[in-house]
């Protein structure tokens, strides 16, 4: 009986590096700097959470998001309306 459980968990134990090969293997031939893996501890969700919002954060942070920039006409145009909504509900 021993010797029965000792080689399933042998054969577990291979199983289980043979998976984490191809894993690496796939991970590392398909991960570029355009599109990067990232592989997240999966057994504290909050923690995973966290390391998610702040991979987002950093590459919203990268691209320098900003509002176009207006010409004096479109600001005239933005003037004149905010005007008209204050004095149409009196803010």
């Amino acid at each position: 009986m021993n010797r029965f459980v000792f080689f399933i968990g042998y054969h577990r134990t291979e199983i289980q590096e043979r998976v984490s090969m191809c894993f690496e293997h796939a991970l590392k031939h398909t991960s570029t700097k355009i599109a990067t893996w990232f592989i997240l501890p999966t057994d504290d969700k909050l923690y995973a959470h966290c390391v998610i919002s702040d991979i987002i954060l950093e590459k919203l942070k990268a691209m320098n998001l900003g509002f176009p920039a207006s010409n004096k006409k479109e600001e005239a145009y933005m003037k004149k309306e905010k005007a008209k909504l204050i004095k149409e509900y009196k803010f």
